[in-house]
């Protein structure tokens, strides 16, 4: 019995059920790959490997799409800008100007002020400090004028001694006054050497004593409220610190820490703090082996201390600010949240992990009691628009005192170069480049203003949700329905998604905008992908089918393009061909029915071929007549050029072929055609049961008029204005100016021409057009007589000038019945 059921129907159907490959089954196994996906990215804060790269770039677009926002005006940015750097000279100044910047500042009455940088370099250094001394070095040096007076005195004491010592006893007297004046000018050498003296030991030892490190210390002490920046360095780094160094930095460190990382746990809606582990405190934390630090003085005269290390993604935007570094085994908070800190008054800063980890999830300022929800310590910088949204203002304005009394009252400000080549560029989803203080500053406002982008779990459940939603729903619909309009459930899905996930955006909390998209976009493509190789045999039927009518470009993508095929069409800049045999009805009168067809045929086969040849696409024969256009579906610039080729040709067959039809029998043919170019409507036209790829619009109707116009004008190829300009773009044709008409169903006038060969003007035809030319600016002045005098000599040129024969009859009329001095030249056509 056993044996039975084994080899039985019903396990044999549901072993072929389980293994059988089908669109939904292949759906199931991709969502399930993206719901890994979607646990992994979860646990890793969105980053993926791959997608994170493409969700960062999402992410940057939601920021453009929102655009600028308003911030509340509680940060404002002093910059060291070209104006600055113009009037005090470059970038780092002597610090005596900084205390007089945090001078004004503190009498601005400001709530904070945070340095972008570290003043942990000698201030001697300085480009503005070194010119100074050097001034003063010259000015007191044995070269300047006050040295040579020195040598002036020695050398007349020297000559003075020296008559003194060979006087004879008789001239005494004489001897005597030189000795006296050889010892005024020693005496006079010696003062001035002593005044030099002073003054060089005087400019070496002024700034021993560090006065300018002492000015700007006393300067951050009288504001209080200075936050100075420190830089974490890396073990290479850190391998030069003296042990001076690291016991101030230890001191630092000790000072600035933040509180033990906590483990909060809410039981009943209560709140109690557990200890963390040693380990776990600091997990996910950039840790850094020392810190840069300021000049023992300026650090032992700052409120607080802020890492101001950027973090780029790895694309080098910077979207997320870490808050927290490790910097010797204690938690140092950044600058952005120091300086916030201390523009609050709330000096304990509490950093809280949910889970025993370790992952800082929450950072808590404890006497403002605002808290800022981070993921391992990083908070996401909710950008308030692109450079320049945060309040700048110069810090030359500032020291000039021409900023206006208690503007920045109340702000916390950021002091940071800006001038160009003195600041750290840093790139933001607004700005490629950008000083890096924009980063702090913006994130500053985000925690003062309590404004955040926040990942909470009802938006992961959304998330988890969607990513379930799509392979187990989408999948079967994408498996039933037409692939004809799988497209655009996809489409209108995908945009259903991005509408929620912008909305929830603009609300401050972070949704995956990649993934959900990439799963819909990846279910429809495997679903689409198994569906067409299994259907790939009855496409190979239709192809056969089709290529016996249709252009092959066109045949290829209806058939490749599942979109193609749908009705409707889009707006391409075209160049439509129309060409009619004159006189048709007549010839079907002298012929047989298959003489006629034999005719058509052997007519129609190669204006067709010239078609293909010149890249158009074939759209129909109307009886006699064929349709062409240039531009779809493949869209090339030259398509107004290969128009004009191609009707050239047209007519250069046709004489061939008319050789052949006279040794026949058969009756003189002529042709006409024309061409014009325009925006137009491309696509599959009709119903959904049959259709047709045509081109449809107002430049088409044009375009066919144009061809009746060449019977009334007598030529045999006539093309727009809009043509000529599109062609001439991409070659030399030869073209006649025609007229100026109106063609029925249409108000506006157009310009139209004669088409008559590629290149230039030949040389035998420049003195036909030259009169033909002339003719039509007398008949556009009314100068009736005379245009047709002009036409006359143009036909004498060349006989069978037909155009200049109608314009002649046309000038009789004209005189016979003026048209009036309001005449615009134009030619309204009240037939097809």
């Amino acid at each position: 019995m056993c044996g039975s059921l084994e080899g039985g129907a019903p396990v044999q159907k549901l072993r072929s059920l389980i293994f059988r490959l089908s669109a939904y089954r292949i759906a199931l196994a991709i969502g399930f790959v993206f719901l890994v996906a979607e646990f992994y990215a979860l646990g890793n804060g969105g980053d993926l490997p791959v997608f994170g790269r493409v969700e960062n770039v999402l992410k940057d677009v939601k920021f453009k799409e929102r655009g600028r926002i308003a911030p509340t005006g509680k940060v404002a940015i002093v910059a060291i800008d070209e104006k600055s750097v113009e009037k005090y000279g470059r970038f780092p100044w002597d610090r005596r100007i900084v205390a007089d910047l945090v001078d004004r500042l503190t009498e601005q009455g400001v709530s904070a002020v945070a340095f972008d940088m570290t003043f942990s370099d000698l201030d001697s250094a300085s480009r503005v400090a070194a010119r100074h001394y050097g001034d003063m070095l010259r000015a007191s040096a044995l070269f300047s004028p006050r040295g040579e007076e020195v040598a002036k005195s020695l050398d007349d004491a020297k000559a003075a001694l020296a008559t003194a010592s060979t006087a004879d006893a008789e001239e005494c007297k004489v001897a005597l006054d030189a000795a006296a004046t050889g010892g005024a000018a020693i005496s006079n050498a010696v003062q001035l050497i002593s005044a030099l003296r002073l003054d060089q030991q005087r400019i070496f030892t002024e700034d021993a004593e560090g006065a300018s490190d002492h000015a700007l210390a006393e300067a951050i002490k009288r504001n209080g409220h200075v936050v100075m920046g420190v830089i974490g360095l890396s073990v290479g780094e850190a391998s030069g610190m003296s042990d001076r160094q690291r016991a101030d930095l230890a001191a630092l460190v000790e000072r600035g820490a933040t509180e033990e990382p906590a483990l909060l746990v809410k039981v009943d809606g209560a709140e109690r703090f557990d200890p963390l582990p040693a380990a776990a405190a600091l997990s996910g934390m950039r840790r850094y082996a020392a810190a840069d630090s300021a000049l023992p003085e300026i650090a032992a005269a700052s409120a607080a201390f802020g890492l101001f290390n950027a973090t780029p993604d790895r694309d080098g935007v910077i979207r997320r600010a870490p808050l927290l570094g490790s910097v010797g085994g204690k938690s140092l908070p950044s600058l952005e949240l120091a300086a916030a800190a201390m523009a609050l008054n709330s000096p304990t800063i509490a950093p809280y992990a949910a889970t025993e980890t370790g992952y800082i999830d929450e950072i808590e300022l404890k006497e403002a009691n605002y808290r800022v929800p981070v993921h391992a310590g990083a908070m996401t910088i909710d950008y308030y628009g692109p450079e320049g949204v945060i309040e700048r203002v110069s810090a030359a304005d500032l020291l000039d005192k021409t900023v206006a009394a208690h503007k920045l009252a109340g702000k916390l400000v950021f002091v940071a170069a800006t001038a160009q080549g003195t600041f750290d560029q840093r790139v933001t989803p607004f700005n490629q480049f950008a000083a890096g203080v924009e980063t702090h500053a913006n994130a500053a406002e985000n925690i003062l203003e309590q404004r955040f982008i926040r990942s909470t779990l009802w938006t992961k459940a959304i998330e988890l949700g969607f990513v379930i939603v799509l392979s187990v729903l989408f999948g079967f619909i994408f498996s039933t329905i037409k692939v004809v309009w799988s497209i655009p459930v996809m489409l209108v899905t995908g945009l259903g998604y991005h509408l929620v996930d912008y909305g929830l955006f603009r609300a401050g909390y972070d949704v995956t905008s990649f993934l959900p998209l990439a799963e819909l976009a990846t279910v429809w493509a495997g679903v689409t992908v198994f569906r067409y190789m299994t259907e790939e045999a009855a496409k190979r039927k239709l192809r056969g089918a089709f290529s016996l009518y249709l252009n092959p470009e066109v045949m290829e993508e209806m058939l490749g393009d599942p979109e193609a095929l749908k009705l409707g069409g889009k707006e391409v800049d075209i160049t439509v061909l129309f060409s009619d045999i004159r006189g048709f009805t007549t010839l079907s009168e002298k012929l047989t029915p298959q003489q006629l067809v034999g005719l058509l045929n052997e007519y129609l086969s190669p204006m067709t071929d010239l078609v293909f040849k010149y890249q158009g696409t074939l759209d129909k024969y109307i009886g006699d007549a064929v349709m062409a256009f240039f531009g779809a579906p493949v869209d090339r610039p030259t398509n107004p050029l290969l128009a004009c080729q191609c009707a050239l040709e047209m007519i250069a067959t046709l004489n061939v072929l008319r050789e052949v039809w006279r040794a026949k029998g058969y009756p003189d043919i002529q042709i006409g055609v024309g061409l014009n170019s325009g925006h137009m409507v491309a696509g599959n036209m009709g119903s959904l049961q049959r259709f047709n790829y045509t081109v449809m619009g107002d430049n088409v109707n044009l375009g066919s008029r144009l061809e009746g116009l060449t019977k009334e004008y007598g030529v045999k190829i006539i093309i727009s204005e809009f043509t000529l300009s599109r062609a001439v773009k991409h070659g030399a044709i030869f073209t006649r100016e025609l007229d100026l008409v109106a063609v029925k169903g249409k108000k506006e006038p157009v310009r139209i021409y004669e088409l008559r060969g590629m290149g230039e003007i030949p040389e035998s035809e420049q003195e036909w057009l030259l009169r033909w030319t002339e003719g039509l600016r007398l008949y556009r002045s009314q100068s009736w007589g005379q245009a047709a005098e002009a036409f006359r000599q143009a036909i004498a040129l060349k006989r069978d000038d037909h155009t200049s024969e109608i314009f002649v009859k046309r000038c009789a009329e004209m005189k016979e019945n003026p048209p009036g001095l309001d005449w615009d030249g134009v030619m309204k056509m009240t037939h097809k």
